[in-house]
């Protein structure tokens, strides 16, 4: 994480593969560019417990864990 987590964002350090892929599979967030880039996850009032479930599960698998 590269900021304490607020209420419902949070801003995780990823690759720049891991965000292409993650395009890829259709989720959609903003991403900075460069070696201190980072990803802004934001939920919304419509974001359920399955959709945290299916990206973390997605998000795991491009990251190779």
């Amino acid at each position: 994480m590269l900021y304490p987590r607020e209420a419902n964002s949070v801003f995780a350090k990823l690759p720049s593969e891991v965000v292409q892929a993650m395009y890829q599979r259709g989720w959609r967030f903003y991403a900075d560019v460069g070696p201190d880039a980072g990803a802004r996850l934001m939920c919304s009032w419509d974001t359920t417990e399955q959709d945290v479930d299916s990206f973390a599960r997605d998000l795991a698998e491009c990251l190779g864990a």
